[in-house]
């Protein structure tokens, strides 16, 4: 017996924001992909008025302003 089981949208969009972001970076140096990953990181954390906090094991985390 087969079942089909129907995508939710989020997870759709969730896929197109990977394949996104492994088209911007497929071609880049490590340092080039640390680079991306560092500005994006600090770019969503603006955009959500908080500010980035790094950790003494080298973790990121945002807190409120």
């Amino acid at each position: 017996m087969k079942t089909t089981a129907k995508i939710p949208e989020a997870l759709n969009e969730v896929w197109l924001w990977k394949d996104a972001v492994y088209e911007d970076t497929k071609n880049m140096t490590c340092a080039e992909r640390r680079e991306y990953y560092g500005n994006s990181m600090k770019q969503a954390a603006a955009d959500r008025g908080f500010a980035l906090v790094q950790e003494s094991n080298g973790a990121w985390r945002m807190v409120r302003k």
